[in-house]
């Protein structure tokens, strides 16, 4: 062995073009399964989504207390999280919101909802609801049938390309 790396090709996704290109204004058209080369990381989608809100929802603000909404930590019985973006609706309802890059299957959904326990124990007063929206480059079809089961308002998003999310009917 010559103790030299392998070059490593990256994937770059072939040019569009037609209707499918002129997606959003600023959107970038990429392959369906590379659209993650868009975002790194789970943290750039989700910072890109901050400044996007209104693409999920009107009025959708990010939830500011003495901390900021953006990775807000939240401390559990035997493990510690951060709540991707916790955000406040136009009616002071607050919504938990979990980005996943690439496919997202259950387990999504088990991490959004002790989110949303979380936050209804801890931030929430009596008689006031939180919502839980999943964004994710795909959603597997266990996930939608997870979706359905749960009695409690959850909405999922794709973003197959920057610049556009798609909201999908559980």
């Amino acid at each position: 062995m010559s103790g030299k790396k392998a070059k490593v090709e990256r994937y770059r996704a072939p040019k569009r073009t037609g209707p499918e290109k002129e997606v959003a204004k600023g959107a970038q058209a990429i392959g369906p399964h590379s659209w993650r080369a868009t975002f790194k990381h789970e943290r750039n989608m989700c910072a890109w989504l901050i400044e996007r809100l209104e693409l999920l929802e009107p009025d959708l603000e990010l939830y500011e207390d003495v901390r900021s909404g953006k990775e807000y930590a939240c401390k559990m019985p035997h493990t510690r999280g951060r709540i991707d973006i916790l955000a406040q609706d136009r009616h002071g309802g607050l919504v938990v919101i979990e980005c996943k890059l690439g496919t997202a299957g259950p387990r999504a959904l088990g991490q959004l909802l002790g989110y949303m326990g979380w936050v209804l124990e801890h931030l929430c007063t009596t008689g006031e609801t939180v919502r839980g929206m999943l964004v994710v480059g795909r959603a597997s079809k266990m996930l939608l049938c997870a979706v359905r089961a749960v009695p409690l308002p959850i909405a999922v998003y794709e973003c197959p390309l920057r610049g556009k999310l798609e909201r999908v009917e559980v």
